[in-house]
């Protein structure tokens, strides 16, 4: 249980998919309030001072280094094929050069990493990225369960897929960093230990019950209970040396190529 030593209710954000659940399903907070949503909103009702730590989209924590450090050696990697994030083209995607590309509007991280490959790796450069709907566009990309459904089912009219997590492996031959548990700098000591103990136990139960949590999830996500514990049981939580050069090859190569910034509207 985490004490409360800030006067207030601490605030945690739960990116609201499937992938996170091993640190949820057996986490005891005590009062500390849980707020679940994608990670791009995560990181905003970071900025705006709403949330106090969360697993964020490392993108998104390259730019708030100033109000929040990791929690910990934890957060969602995966060495290989992710098969939650998934760009789907109508086209072979070394032709997407001069054409549209919806983005989702949930991701950061996801799309500084899709136009690295697209650009970088495999010498394509469409004409516009945009977040919206896939309808009008070339190829779009999508997260999360959304992904995990569409991989599974397909997406009519766009035959060719593109998991960023294995053309990551391929290209650059390391695991690739989606998100980083962070904590408020100003939150006390304590409170960060704590937080950070609780997070790594509950992880442990979690994974013990990754089958569990496949089977109660799967009539939902239309995704055998099978392939769901296999693919929660992929994931990289805990850190090593090999999590911290991918994520600093992938900060680096952000900043090589102007993409700090990148966050089209």
């Amino acid at each position: 249980m985490i004490p409360q030593l800030t006067g207030r209710r601490t605030t945690v954000g739960r990116i609201a998919y499937l992938n996170t659940d091993p640190f949820f399903e057996a986490l005891d907070l005590g009062d500390a309030e849980v707020v679940a949503a994608p990670p791009r909103e995560l990181a905003r009702l970071c900025r705006e001072g709403r949330l106090d730590a969360g697993a964020l989209p490392v993108a998104e924590l390259f730019r708030m280094e100033e109000a929040f450090e990791p929690l910990g050696q934890m957060g969602i990697a995966v060495a290989g094929p992710v098969d939650s994030v998934l760009c789907f083209a109508r086209v072979p995607f070394e032709q997407l050069g001069g054409r549209e590309v919806a983005l989702t509007a949930d991701s950061s991280t996801s799309v500084c990493l899709l136009r690295l490959l697209l650009e970088q790796h495999l010498g394509a450069r469409p004409a516009a990225y945009r977040r919206g709907p896939a309808e009008r566009a070339d190829a779009f990309l999508a997260i999360g369960d959304t992904a995990l459904r569409l991989g599974h089912a397909g997406a009519a009219g766009f035959p060719h897929v593109l998991d960023l997590a294995r053309a990551w492996q391929a290209w650059q031959g390391l695991p690739f960093v989606f998100a980083r548990w962070a904590v408020r700098r100003a939150l006390p000591e304590a409170e960060k230990r704590a937080l950070a103990v609780a997070l790594s136990q509950a992880l442990d139960r979690g994974l013990e019950r990754a089958g569990d949590i496949a089977a109660r999830r799967s009539p939902d996500l239309g995704v055998p209970a099978a392939s769901l514990e296999a693919y929660l049981r992929r994931f990289r939580y805990r850190f090593g040396e090999e999590e911290a050069r991918a994520e600093a090859r992938f900060r680096q190569l952000l900043h090589d190529h102007h993409l700090d910034g990148f966050d089209p509207r």
